[in-house]
């Protein structure tokens, strides 16, 4: 017997047909009779795309069935009854397919393939015949080819279910480890493998603080205070002269410049899509690819073409292209304009979300690079970075050399440095406590209580503090030193409604208990930090999960057992 060459593979997953396979299937169901049963649960005549094979499967099952024993003297005889043996190439072409079987073992694998290629064929035709149908306006024949195309693919769907390996989380882990995750280009700032979106007002100056990040990197030098990997980069521009980019790389003293590639576009027509930055990019041994903007991708380019920018859409498209970054071992680095918002970087919602007409990009990402004015800036030629994500954390303060053409850091930002001197007095208390009300600030600093308000309410406005209910604290991304207790803000929302709803003595109703609380939750997304949402969502299955213990309770037992 001969091995079953490498096109069988090959051709049979990306053509419609696969002969090797069919062969494979109808010889080993010749030379072992026992595996007759299992391929005819998956395969019919009507699977084969070869003819001849097809007639030779039929005779295979004709004798199985009539418990006939089943090997290359019966099907001849099968085939002569039928005046078939000729006409399917005869007794030399049946010993040829039993010759060509490796292995019977894998005839399930040879019939799966089988039947994802005549599924895939009768797709095509229903296809067709559901465009026919649509064009004639008769949709309820439509409805049942749709019905029809959905049977037809489950068999697919089922054996990928099948082939899925299930994992202990630390099995999970020691692959991650094995294929390198957790690693940097920008120690916890650009990751080696996955999507990054790095978004600003247009004409802030994106394009050059990404000449120094860049420069950074191919040198081989620390970045905003941090380890780098060098690399070679795709850098591909819809917006600057590439003369513009050359300039600038130099003036932040790129010392590794032939290390950055990009492409000639000049005679190019069609909008590039991942696959293909992916094969020029590894092809060229570049570990980071650059697009500006992102926008021009030919997958987001269609989504804006079709006018279908829901977050369903941009999410389900960009997941695809973060998934494909960390298959390959790339790190794709997406420029994207915030079409609305502030030029000032109170906080990094000031460009992402909302601003790009979507939260699906930062969902999507593994990193979001924020980029504009700082608050209160003591010169206009200052700039503010920031950046989050999974293991992500930056915060820093540029300052443009007009004379030099660059950017030089300044340091991390320093928060307080941007605040009046009572504003910094009220931050610096809610940075060391949970939350708080005007109230338990005023008492609890000595400062008047209206004045405390008025400073709060410029904070929220900056992006340094967050509103919920009569409770301020400071939003998850800026509370560095207090980041786990700012998590509570929500219960306690939760328990200060409670308290506009009862006093100790009033009995609470479920049923207004929960509407109440529900709705006094309701906040814009301006006001709820991102990511808080899941805070919010159990705070009020917390209180429904109390008020489901007891139709009738009072507003002390139900603001303990919210605090456990």
């Amino acid at each position: 017997m001969k091995e079953i060459s490498n096109n069988m593979s090959n051709s049979s997953l990306y053509s419609l047909e696969a002969e090797e396979a069919e062969k494979a299937v109808v010889g080993s169901m010749i030379i072992n009779q026992d595996v007759i049963q299992e391929v005819e649960k998956v395969l019919s005549k009507e699977d084969f795309y070869n003819a001849n094979l097809s007639i030779i499967f039929e005779a295979i099952i004709s004798l199985y069935k009539s418990k006939s024993p089943v090997d290359i003297i019966t099907v001849t005889e099968e085939l002569k009854k039928r005046n078939l043996l000729e006409v399917v190439g005869g007794q030399e072409y049946l010993t040829n397919i039993m010759f060509d079987v490796p292995t019977t073992a894998n005839v399930m694998y040879y019939a799966k393939v089988v039947k994802q290629k005549s599924i895939l064929r009768r797709a095509i035709k229903k296809s067709e015949l559901l465009l026919n149908t649509l064009q004639t306006g008769d949709i309820k024949q439509a409805k049942h080819l749709l019905l029809d195309l959905t049977n037809e693919t489950s068999f697919i769907e089922n054996e990928q279910y099948e082939s899925l390996k299930v994992l202990s989380i630390s099995e999970a882990a020691e692959n991650d480890r094995r294929q390198g995750t957790n690693l940097w280009l920008v120690q916890n700032f650009i990751p080696e493998k996955g999507l990054v979106i790095f978004s600003g007002r247009p004409k802030h100056g994106k394009t050059t603080v990404l000449y120094k990040i860049i420069s950074d990197i191919v040198s081989d030098r620390p970045c905003f205070g941090r380890i780098t990997k060098s690399t070679k980069v795709l850098w591909l521009t819809f917006e600057n002269s590439y003369s513009s980019v050359e300039e600038g790389l130099l003036n932040h003293n790129c010392l590794n410049i032939n290390n950055i590639l990009t492409i000639d576009l000049s005679n190019q027509k069609e909008m590039l899509n991942v696959e293909t930055l992916v094969k020029i990019a590894k092809k060229n041994d570049c570990n980071l690819i650059i697009l500006e903007p992102m926008t021009s991708l030919s997958e987001l380019a269609k989504l804006g073409q079709a006018n279908k920018l829901s977050y369903e859409a941009i999410y389900a498209t960009l997941i695809p292209i973060m998934q494909t970054m960390k298959k390959e071992g790339l790190c794709f680095i997406g420029v994207r304009h915030s079409s609305k918002g502030k030029g000032t970087l109170n906080d990094i919602t000031d460009v992402i979300d909302a601003p790009m007409g979507s939260t699906a990009f930062s969902a999507a990402a593994d990193a979001l690079i924020g980029f504009g004015l700082p608050p209160n800036a003591e010169k206009s030629t200052q700039r503010r970075i920031m950046a989050i994500g999974r293991d992500v954390q930056l915060d820093c303060l540029l300052e443009y050399d007009i004379e030099k053409g660059c950017y030089t850091e300044l340091g991390e930002m320093i928060i307080e440095k941007q605040l009046s001197d009572l504003e910094n007095k009220v931050y610096k208390y809610l940075k060391n406590n949970t939350a708080a009300t005007p109230k338990e600030i005023a008492k609890n600093t000595g400062l008047n209580q209206g004045s405390i308000r008025s400073a709060l309410h410029r904070l929220v406005e900056k992006g340094l503090v967050i509103k919920i209910s009569s409770y301020y604290s400071l939003p998850a991304n800026n509370n560095h030193e207090n980041n786990n207790n700012s998590a509570t803000v929500a219960t306690l929302a939760t328990v200060a409604t409670l308290a506009t709803l009862a006093t100790d003595a009033t009995v609470v109703k479920r049923d207004k208990l929960l509407q109440g609380v529900a709705d006094a939750l309701q906040h814009s997304e301006n006001e709820i930090l991102q990511g808080f949402e899941e805070d919010k969502t159990y705070s009020v299955a917390n209180v429904a999960g109390v008020a489901k213990t007891e139709d009738d309770m009072t507003y002390e037992e139900i603001k303990q057992k919210i605090k456990k």
